[in-house]
């Protein structure tokens, strides 16, 4: 018989908005505070080299949910420009997985499968 691949259940989405107000200032510059430097924002290209590797088809499925569920009534397309897996765990014999994605509008959500 055939491998049989199962297609994960969503069973949580939560929007993170915890960026300060004043990121699209720090955004484009470092601030200096004495003898120490406060570096900005990390890129994207930066993270993806420190992130654990996560299927393709996985990546795929959740980047397809949440440009789904993202674009519903809006007038501008809003794609996914990152995503990586947080956590997983295994509670009471069933694994779930937690999924941080970054989107080209501001925004970052949470994705638990």
């Amino acid at each position: 018989m055939g491998k049989r691949i199962l297609t994960p259940k969503i069973v949580s989405v939560t929007r993170h908005t915890s960026r300060p107000k004043s990121y699209a200032k720090l955004k484009s510059q470092t601030q200096v505070e004495g003898e120490c430097t406060l570096a900005g924002p990390v890129s994207l290209g930066a993270i993806q080299q420190g992130t654990r590797h996560a299927p393709d088809h996985q990546k795929k499925e959740i980047a397809e949910y949440v440009e789904w569920q993202s674009n519903k009534g809006t007038n501008a397309p809003i794609n996914v420009v990152h995503l990586e897996i947080v956590k997983s765990e295994v509670i009471f014999g069933k694994e779930l997985v937690a999924w941080d994605v970054h989107t080209d509008e501001p925004g970052r959500w949470w994705i638990a499968i």
